[in-house]
Order: structure tokens, then C-alpha cells, then sequence
């Protein structure tokens, strides 16, 4: 059975969470855990291991047991309300869950972490943040990420001194046990919100998160970290800093607090080597007033090497944006040929 999430997205909400489960999961098999190093180049037949199904993020799956004459006879196969995590004010639903060996996983907008049985919905293993409940600005998060015998999430927390802490957060896969916990974003400002919302993204030994907060002054960027410790390996800037290229798109010192958050997880071409992401509004939002210029990389496409963080292309989709036209969801990259001539591809969405 498919394996399918409502939204559509391939190469550039707040909802119930038992409810979207409930439809969606009857008679997914059980796998082996014996695992060769994981390829999601293609779309996925038996499980879904990525947030957007495949490294492409194409949120395709090619099954047919559900198809227009029988999906009038879909119905839900069980229920779990995950302990009361993520209900209540504050807090919104807004995780995709993926699916491997058999086990679904999935945080909450609380920042806790579920396992569940995908064929009962009896959950395996819970994580609780250990984070204090007065800690500000938004703790959605929107999936996580598998590797190497772990799972990957983010959190936010509120430190002694009142400064918002982000950190990334690997689990055990069997156990939900931290295997290790690494603070992120340490040199982000005091004034500068701080999120992570976007889902990791884990391939070949590392995992890549980038920060939100563009709608506070936040500077935007990419990190890659090592999934065996944490430790990070580079660090990409949406916002280039003097001596980087692009600097000069951004009038006198603005680019300090420029924006270009990354609010979703990015696409991957395993076979170039590339990251594609796509980047939020400048800031200040809707005053262009203080940072004329183009302002690089707000609203855009950045394609980044993927073992480096270098930079390869960018396309600006609006230039010195001051209506919010950013890219807010996820790239999808494809294969089209244009002219007779095959082609990689990336579509990208805006608001515009």
C-alpha cells in the first residue's frame, strides 16, 4: 500500500496527527535490518524514508493499490494521540512522518520524538524534550531525519541567561536513547530570533539543518555536521559577509541581519554532488529602506556543494524583495528534456 502525504511537491498545519496517520498506513511491510547505505535517489515502493520521499523531495509514490475507482473506500486503521505531546496553546502539528524498517517516526510541535509500530500504531519508544516550557518563538518542527542507526532532530531551548539555544539532537533508532546532542547557531546574535523548523537531512556521514528566524533579524545559513558526533564539518551563509560573493547586494553593514532563513529541507543530487536550497524573505520585510541592493541569496535558489558547502549557482527569484515573495516550500528536482536534450531540473515555488 502507498504511502502517500496530501502535500505535492520534485528538482528545483496544523492538524491532527493520529488523523493523517490513521488514513495512511495500513499494510506497510515490515523490513529487514540488515541495510546497505541508503539510495533514495528514486521514489520510494515500500516505505518513506525522507520527509519528501526521495532526496528530490518529489512526495511521489509509484504503488497503485490505491488509484480513483477504490480510494472512495479508504478508512483508517488506527489511532495514537501520542501522550498529549504538542496539544494545548503554543503549539502547532506541522511533521511529516517517515517510515523505515517497519517503524514510523515523528516529533511533535512540543519537540518530542515518537516511534510507533506503522502497521498498529503502538508506539516503540518516546523521547521528551528536556526543554524549558517557557522558551519563545516557534518549536515546530517538521520532520526528522534517519542515518546511520539514528534519528535526527532539532530543538530550541531557553538558556539561564534568557538567550534562545538551538541544538541538533541525534537518538538511537531501536531506543530513542541521545547518542549525542550539539549545540548549533552559536553565533547568532542576542536580538536575532532563532528557529529550526526545517527537517535534517542526513546522506553519506552528515547531516545537514539550516536555521529560521528571518522574520527576526535572524542571519540565514546551512551547516553540515557530522553524524557520528555532532561536531560540524562547514557552514554555508545565505547571507554572504564581506569577501564572500554577493556581499556587495547588501547596503552598508544590513547583511548582519539579512535574513534568507531556511524554513524547509533542501533537495540533494547525489549524483552531482549538490545541495538546492531555497531561501526566505530579507529583512527587514516589507522596508527596503535600510539594505538596498539586490540583497543575495534572500527569495532565491543557492545550488552548494554538498561535501563542502561551496558555493556552485544561485537564481534570485525577486530581487530586493519587499513583499514576502520568497521560496517557502520545498524544492523538487526532476528530469525533463528541453530541445531534445535531457536535462536535470528544479522547480521551485514562490509566492509570487
Amino acid at each position: 500500500m502507498s504511502f502517500s502525504l496530501t502535500h505535492g511537491y520534485r528538482h528545483a498545519r496544523r492538524g491532527l496527527v493520529y488523523g493523517v496517520l490513521a488514513g495512511s498506513l495500513v499494510g506497510i511491510p515490515a523490513m529487514s535490518s540488515a541495510q546497505p547505505a541508503p539510495d533514495y535517489r528514486a521514489a520510494p515502493l515500500t516505505e518513506w524514508p525522507v520527509v519528501g520521499g526521495d532526496w528530490g523531495n518529489s512526495r511521489y509514490s509509484p504503488l497503485d493499490q490505491i488509484n480513483t475507482t477504490n480510494v472512495k473506500n479508504l478508512k483508517g486503521g488506527w489511532m495514537q494521540r501520542l501522550n498529549g505531546s504538542g496539544f494545548g496553546p503554543g503549539y502547532s502539528q506541522q511533521a511529516a512522518p517517515v517510515v523505515k524498517d517497519g517503524t514510523l517516526y515523528i516529533p511533535t510541535g512540543q519537540q518530542d520524538v515518537f516511534a510507533l509500530d506503522a502497521k498498529t500504531g503502538a508506539i516503540s519508544w518516546q523521547y521528551f524534550a528536556d526543554v524549558n516550557p517557557r522558551t519563545p518563538g516557534n518549536k515546530a518542527k517538521r520532520g526528522v531525519a534517519l542515518g546511520e542507526g539514528m534519528v535526527f532532530t532539532s530543538q530550541i531551548d531557553l538558556g539561564a541567561n534568557g538567550d534562545s539555544l538551538a541544538y541538533l539532537v541525534a537518538l538511537d533508532q531501536k531506543t530513542g536513547q541521545v547518542r549525542w546532542k550539539s549545540q548549533i547557531g552559536t553565533d547568532v546574535p542576542s536580538y536575532a530570533s532563532k528557529y529550526s523548523t526545517a527537517p535534517p537531512l542526513y546522506y553519506d556521514g552528515l547531516v545537514y539543518l539550516g536555521l529560521a528566524g528571518g522574520d527576526g533579524a535572524l542571519r540565514g545559513r546551512i551547516a553540515a555536521y557530522d553524524a557520528k558526533n555532532g561536531s560540524e564539518v562547514w557552514h554555508f551563509y545565505t547571507v554572504p559577509g564581506p569577501g564572500e560573493y554577493g556581499n556587495n547586494t547588501w547596503e552598508g553593514d544590513s547583511w548582519q541581519s539579512g535574513g534568507a532563513a531556511i524554513w524547509v529541507q533542501p533537495a540533494l543530487d547525489a549524483d552531482l554532488g549538490m545541495l538546492y536550497l531555497n531561501t526566505g524573505n530579507a529583512w527587514p520585510d516589507y522596508n527596503g529602506a535600510s539594505r538596498g541592493g539586490d540583497n543575495l541569496f534572500t527569495a532565491s535558489v543557492v545550488a552548494i556543494d554538498a561535501r563542502t558547502g561551496a558555493y556552485k549557482w544561485h537564481y534570485q527569484l525577486v530581487h530586493h524583495d519587499i513583499w514576502d515573495f520568497d521560496v517557502p516550500t520545498p524544492l523538487v528536482l526532476f528530469d525533463q528534456s528541453f530541445d531534445g536534450t535531457p536535462r536535470k531540473a528544479v522547480a521551485a515555488h514562490s509566492k509570487a
